[in-house]
C-alpha cells in the first residue's frame, strides 16, 4: 500500500541523520527540568494574584456593606431615641417665658401648649433689667412687667424705649400713660428727672393721676430711687400741681391673676393690703378672685395651711389631704405665694407635708429665695 512505502522511506531518512549523543548527567537533567516547572508555575501565580485580589475585596466589600447599612440605621436610632429621651427631659419642667418676638412659628407655640408658665425669675444677674407698668383697662389695677435683656446698655436708654416692649393693646390694657416722656436717672441722688413732649397727656378724670403715681413707683423704686423731678409743672389731681413726687413702695401686697379676657396674656399681679394685715389673712384672700376686675385666685379653695416664722423664713405647712393634680396651677400658687411673702418681709419661703418633691421648677424639699422679676418679657 501506499502509506506503507512512505513509511519505510521516512524510516530510512531517519536511519541517515547523524547520531547525537547526550552526555549530561540525568539527575542534573531531572533537577533543572523540575526548576523549570516550579518557576513557569510561580509565574502563573504571580499573574493570577492581582485578580484573585480584586475578587476577594469585592467580595468583602459587597458582604460588609450591609453591616454598615445596619449600623448607620441602628445608630441614626439611637440617636433620635437619645435626642428625644433629652428633649423629655428637657420639657419635664419646661418653664415657658413671655417674648415680645413675633416672628415665633405656631407650630412652636402649639408644642408648648403643656409648659408651665412661670410669672417670676429668681435670678437677673448679667442681665440688663428694665422695670415696667401699665395699667388695666378700668385704672384699677397696676400690671407690672420686667424687661430683661443681655445686652449691656445705658440704662437711660432702655428706659426711653419701654413703650416698644410693652405691647398694650395685645394685652387688653390701657394705653403707657409714660409713653411721651423722657427719663434721665441718677441713682447717685437715687431720683429720676422726667421731661415731657408736647404730646404728653396724663388723662382726665381721677384715676389717671393715681395710676400715674403707681406706675413711677414700680419702675423705679426697684432701683432705690427715691422721688421723681419734673421738667414742668403738672397737675396730678388730688395731689395737687407739683414739680416733683415722692415715691412710696405700697407695703404690704398679695398677688392674684389678672386676665383682661380669655384671648389675652395672663399676669402675676399685685393688690394692696391694709397695713394690719397679716400674712396669713393676705394668703386666705388669694383664694378670692375679683371678676368685675378680671382678678383670679391663685390658691384653690380647699388647700389648708398653718403658718410659722423662722427669722425672715415662712414656713408654711399643708394642714389637709389636698392633692397637686394640676402643675400650672399648683406653680402659679407657689408664686403667688412667694411674691406675697416678699411683699411682708421674708426672704425665703419653705413649705412642709407637700406630697410631691418638686412642681414646676420649684424644688419643694429645700426653702425657696423670693424671686427678683415678675412677669418677665425676653425682647
Amino acid at each position: 500500500m501506499k502509506y506503507e512505502n512512505d513509511d519505510e522511506q521516512l524510516m530510512k531518512k531517519l536511519r541517515q541523520l547523524p547520531k547525537i549523543e547526550d552526555h549530561a548527567n540525568k539527575d542534573e537533567l531531572f533537577q533543572r527540568i523540575s526548576a523549570q516547572m516550579v518557576e513557569r508555575k510561580q509565574q502563573k501565580s504571580y499573574r493570577l494574584a492581582p485578580i484573585l485580589s480584586t475578587l476577594i475585596i469585592a467580595i468583602c466589600i459587597i458582604a460588609v456593606i450591609p453591616v454598615f447599612i445596619d449600623l448607620g440605621r441602628n445608630a441614626n436610632t439611637l440617636n433620635d431615641t437619645a435626642g428625644n429621651m433629652a428633649s423629655e427631659s428637657a420639657e419635664n419642667h419646661h418653664v415657658k417665658m413671655y417674648s415680645t418676638d413675633k416672628h415665633i412659628d405656631e407650630a412652636e407655640i402649639s408644642s408648648h401648649d403643656s409648659d408651665v408658665e412661670s410669672y417670676v425669675l429668681q435670678d437677673v444677674d448679667h442681665m440688663t433689667v428694665v422695670y415696667g407698668a401699665v395699667g388695666d383697662d378700668q385704672l384699677q389695677t397696676v400690671i407690672p412687667v420686667t424687661i430683661l435683656t443681655s445686652v449691656v446698655d445705658d440704662l437711660n436708654a432702655q428706659y426711653n424705649h419701654l413703650d416698644k416692649y410693652l405691647e398694650t393693646s395685645d394685652w387688653g390694657l390701657n394705653d403707657y400713660l409714660l409713653e411721651h416722656a423722657n427719663f434721665e436717672i441718677d441713682l447717685d441722688k437715687a431720683q429720676v428727672l422726667v421731661s415731657f413732649s408736647d404730646h404728653f397727656s396724663i388723662g382726665e378724670g381721677s384715676a389717671y393721676p393715681r395710676m400715674f403715681e403707681k406706675i413711677l413707683a414700680k419702675m423705679f423704686i426697684p432701683y432705690e430711687i427715691e422721688k421723681v423731678v419734673f421738667d414742668e409743672e403738672i397737675d396730678l389731681g388730688a395731689i395737687g400741681k407739683v414739680t416733683e413726687l415722692s415715691l412710696h413702695d405700697n407695703g404690704k401686697e398679695n398677688y392674684k391673676i389678672f386676665q383682661a379676657d380669655e384671648h389675652h396674656r395672663k399676669f402675676l399681679v399685685p393688690l394692696e393690703m391694709d397695713d394690719q394685715v397679716t400674712i396669713e389673712e393676705a394668703i386666705q384672700d388669694m383664694k378670692k378672685g375679683e371678676p368685675a376686675y378680671h382678678i383670679q385666685s391663685t390658691i384653690p379653695e380647699d388647700v389648708q395651711f398653718s403658718f410659722s416664722t423662722v427669722e425672715e423664713e415662712l414656713i408654711i405647712t399643708l394642714t389637709n389631704d389636698w392633692v397637686f393634680e394640676n402643675e400650672q396651677k399648683a406653680t402659679t400658687m407657689i408664686e403667688a405665694i412667694l411674691m406675697t411673702a416678699k411683699s411682708f418681709g421674708y426672704d425665703r419661703v419653705r413649705f412642709n407635708e407637700i406630697t410631691v418633691d418638686q412642681i414646676g421648677p420649684y424644688q419643694l424639699s429645700e426653702s425657696i429665695t423670693v424671686p427678683e422679676a415678675i412677669n418677665p418679657i425676653f425682647p
